[in-house]
């Protein structure tokens, strides 16, 4: 619940918040990433694991 404030304090955009919860081609993860795992390398920022099975 933390990942939010501090990516935006890094300099992530909403727009990119919106292509990642999206999933669209503009998504650094161009989709592969599950909703709400933020990430970007250039910020070194990196997506977090789920695992579901």
């Amino acid at each position: 619940y933390r990942e939010p404030g501090v990516l935006l304090w890094r300099g992530f955009t909403l727009q990119e918040f919106a292509n990642q919860c999206f999933g669209n081609k503009a998504d650094y993860g161009k989709g592969r990433q599950m909703p709400i795992h933020y990430g970007k390398n250039k910020l070194n920022f990196f997506t977090i694991s789920s695992p579901i099975a």
